[in-house]
């Protein structure tokens, strides 16, 4: 797949030189407040080819204008507007419209999605991921001292040596026995603080012997908005 264009942008509290490939393939280079455009374009050109490679593995991900979508609790339509991109949420129904200037493949239209379907994401994942913890927690008597939703983009949770629990907000794409296991993974944690035979043994007790399928389920998604990831509702 071809980068359709390359956009150079300085970033005074970027510490690094970075590369974002954007909504529409077109690719975004950061540059950090003492760097220089000539280095950005050096950085790019080293990375080129693994670039290419990131993005035939990751295929174009739009969310398409005039479609419903189903997240866990809302039901999302995306329509055009004449004005500016704006947002409704009425009850569990979320509207979100797109500016009629920006086409779908635009970054301006599809971050502006992705920002409202994390903030949507973030209301599901408290409503569910601390309840389905502590019911998890009990039944299994693990001791848990606080459970946290935050937006990791790296992993999906973790365990402190203190039993503090921190889960991804992009759970809330997965479907609901991959959220429940990844909850079991970091309720393991409580008990074995590394990935020892241990913390397997009793992570695939945990999931009822299938930890092997789900982990491998798993390892198919990300945590990214995409649109993939949402069911796509049929008129």
């Amino acid at each position: 797949m071809e980068i359709n264009k390359v956009l150079f942008y300085r970033n005074a509290k970027a510490k690094r030189y970075i590369i974002r490939i954007m909504p529409d393939q077109s690719i975004r280079v950061t540059i950090p407040k003492y760097g220089t455009e000539q280095e950005a374009r050096q950085f790019l050109n080293d990375n080129i080819e693994k670039l290419h490679q990131k993005i035939d593995k990751n295929p174009l991900s739009i969310f398409e204008f005039n479609t419903n979508y189903q997240s866990k609790f809302y039901t999302i339509k995306i329509i055009e507007t004449s004005l500016d991109n704006n947002v409704d949420i009425i009850n569990r129904n979320v509207i979100i419209r797109i500016s009629k200037q920006f086409p779908s493949n635009t970054s301006n239209a599809q971050d502006y999605i992705a920002y409202i379907l994390t903030q949507i994401l973030r209301k599901e994942a408290k409503l569910y991921i601390p309840k389905k913890v502590m019911e998890y927690a009990n039944i299994h008597h693990f001791k848990v001292n606080d459970i946290k939703i935050n937006s990791a983009r790296t992993r999906w949770g973790s365990c402190s040596g203190k039993n503090n629990l921190n889960f991804s907000l992009f759970l809330m794409q997965l479907p609901y026995e991959l959220i429940d296991y990844v909850i079991l993974h970091e309720l393991a944690h409580t008990i074995h603080k590394n990935h020892s035979s241990d913390f397997y043994r009793l992570l695939n007790q945990l999931s009822k012997g299938q930890h092997q399928r789900l982990n491998k389920q798993l390892k198919q998604f990300s945590p990214r908005i995409k649109a993939e990831y949402f069911q796509k509702i049929v008129n």
